[in-house]
Order: structure tokens, then C-alpha cells, then sequence
């Protein structure tokens, strides 16, 4: 049974265009603090600190279980528009992938999709924003870069498994109050979403079991290659 942990919850998420229209909402709750931090922040460890953290699945591959908040999350189906590798050479053909440092939690997901098409994934280099290496980024960076030819991670992953991509999902720390945090990211989702357009239309707020069976898709894709330890079964929801 859960408890009731002293109010406000802390709430920690990435700072990209996706969570802007939901943190707008959620500023006005009186009962969470919100914390916007770099991806590379956002892995388990945050549990230790935040009530709830917007995590990707990449972050979930370190952990021997972890709770995640039943239909919330971010996910794509089909094109994501900015979690993208560019280079207009095939993937077959890139060696090396100079990795912006807001993407490094993207690398277990490329790394992945090369190696369930049998191919050898790209060497990581250093970045160079000045460099015309293939790059690999994400959010707000392949947001501004969207007009560069380059292949969507989110049309790779559903040509692979024909499943949505699960960009984020909400996991819970011990003792958090998961059904109301449940029902206020649902509501901000709701309510903050109707006003996005462009890229983050293409993105979707609500993950039902097709999302579900991607986030565990992912998992057993990492198992297979020895990319993890633990099992899908440490994927508990609240």
C-alpha cells in the first residue's frame, strides 16, 4: 500500500519542447516542485531525489526494478521528427556518429537497431558542432536541425518491430503518491497537449498496451545482445 510522503512531491523531467506544454500545467499545482534537468541527469539515480521522473527506456536497462506509472509517458508512432541520426549515407554505411551530449541516451537505442539488422553500430566520437560527421541528437537540437537529411529513430524502431517508440516514461520512487501523480500528469497531458503543433504533434502522451509492449520489447531486444542483465519482468507498474 502506498504511503503519503510530506507534500509538495518533487518532479523531475527533461527540459525539451515535449514537456513544455505539460509542465505549464503542472506549475500550477501547489502540491509538486518541478525540476527540469539535462537527460544525462535522468537515469534511476534521480529516484533518490525526485518523487517521479520522466525516464527514458534506456535508463530502465540499469535497474533491477523499477515502478512505472501505468499509461502515462511520451511516445511516437511512426516519425518522432527529432530523435534522429543525420547523415544521408545508409545505415550501413556509417562508421563513426558524433553524439550530441543531450542524445547520449539515444546510443543503447541506435546501438540496438543496428544490431537486430545484423549490422555493426557506429563508432562514438567526440562532438564537434562545427564537424560534418553523422550526429546523433534529440529534442530541441533535432527540433532546429529538422531540415537535414538523416533517419528517424522512431520510423527504424516500427520498421523493426512494428511498435510505437517510447521516448519517456514516468517512474515512481518508493512511496511516491503514484495515483495522484497518475491523475495530474494525466490531466496536464490532456489539457496541455491540445495546444501543441508542428513536431510535437507527432508525439503522444498516453501509453496503452502497444507502448507497453515496446518498453519491454526494448528490454528483451537489450537482454538478447547483452546489452542488460535484468529481465522485462523488473518493469513493474504502480
Amino acid at each position: 500500500m502506498q504511503t503519503n510522503p510530506p507534500f509538495p512531491v518533487s518532479v523531475a523531467f527533461p527540459e525539451v519542447y515535449y514537456t513544455t506544454p505539460l509542465v505549464a500545467k503542472l506549475q500550477q499545482r501547489l502540491d509538486l516542485t518541478l525540476h527540469p534537468l539535462a537527460p544525462a541527469q535522468l537515469d534511476a539515480s534521480a529516484l533518490q531525489q525526485h518523487g517521479c521522473v520522466l525516464l527514458s527506456p534506456a535508463a530502465l536497462l540499469a535497474v533491477s526494478e523499477i515502478r512505472l506509472l501505468p499509461g502515462m509517458g511520451v511516445s511516437a508512432h511512426g516519425a518522432t521528427g527529432t530523435e534522429r541520426l543525420l547523415s544521408s549515407a545508409p545505415l550501413e554505411e556509417i562508421v563513426d556518429v558524433q553524439v550530441h551530449p543531450d542524445a547520449a541516451h539515444l546510443l543503447p537505442l541506435l546501438e540496438l537497431l543496428y544490431l537486430a539488422r545484423d549490422l555493426t553500430p557506429p563508432t562514438p566520437v567526440p562532438y564537434d558542432a562545427g564537424a560534418t560527421a553523422p550526429l546523433l541528437c534529440s529534442g530541441d537540437v533535432g527540433r532546429a536541425l529538422g531540415d537535414r537529411e538523416g533517419h528517424d529513430l522512431g520510423e527504424l524502431w516500427h520498421a523493426l518491430t512494428e511498435l510505437p517508440l517510447v521516448l519517456g516514461v514516468w517512474a515512481c520512487a518508493p512511496g511516491a503518491p503514484y495515483r495522484m501523480l497518475r491523475t495530474v500528469l494525466a490531466t496536464a497531458a490532456r489539457e496541455g497537449t491540445v495546444e501543441e503543433d508542428g513536431d510535437a504533434g507527432l508525439l503522444h502522451h498516453e501509453l496503452l498496451s502497444r507502448e507497453s509492449d515496446s518498453i519491454r520489447a526494448f528490454h528483451t531486444l537489450a537482454v538478447s545482445h547483452g546489452r542488460a542483465e535484468a529481465s522485462s519482468e523488473a518493469i513493474v507498474f504502480c
